[in-house]
């Protein structure tokens, strides 16, 4: 839930098909229909994932990961264009069987680094895919690489 509400503080607030409600002093998830004890809603990986853009921006700024490290993307060729876009994987690890992750031309971004100087990474695993979905939409809005028109759509 504490990652629905992180959604809703970004922008996200189309109505979905199932939401949190408050039922005494307990949390559960059901059909969205009532405003009463509703705390958020709880997004689908279909509702989620149609805010991640299919072709994502990149510019000769951005890194690529290759097995031994990172290299910058630099300028296409002419005549080319790159973009990244986000895929959706299964996983070996039991507590997080799913994962996204940005890719361009076939190998993980990083778009930028952090202070200690790591990339940070775009891969995020969870529990579900809506997980991973909303996870990755968090880390593109902070590497400014989306924009999440606000608006309710009941």
């Amino acid at each position: 839930m504490d990652l629905a509400k992180q959604i809703q503080k970004i922008g996200i607030l189309k109505k979905s098909i199932f939401a949190f409600y408050q039922e005494g002093g307990s949390v559960t998830v059901k059909f969205n229909n009532t405003e009463v004890d509703f705390i958020c809603n709880a997004y689908t990986f279909e509702e989620i994932v149609q805010f991640i853009p299919e072709h994502i921006e990149v510019d000769e700024d951005t890194f690529i990961a290759r097995f031994d490290g990172y290299d910058k993307l630099g300028k296409p060729e002419e005549g080319q264009y790159d973009f990244a876009s986000v895929t959706f994987q299964r996983t070996e690890v039991l507590e997080t069987p799913y994962m996204s992750i940005c890719m361009c031309r076939g190998r993980m971004v990083a778009f930028s680094k952090t202070e200690d100087g790591y990339f940070n990474n775009l891969i995020c695993w969870g529990k579900n895919q809506a997980e991973t979905a909303a996870l990755m939409i968090l880390e593109l809005m902070k590497e400014n690489r989306i924009e999440i028109k606000t608006a309710i759509n009941n």
